[in-house]
């Protein structure tokens, strides 16, 4: 499992999580 902060950084779309919170947007 993949912690939300990780997928913004990666910046995975694949992750909903990492989409939907605004910390994707960076």
């Amino acid at each position: 499992m993949i912690p939300p902060g990780v997928v913004h950084t990666l910046n995975i779309p694949s992750r909903p999580i990492g989409g939907t919170l605004p910390s994707g947007a960076n």
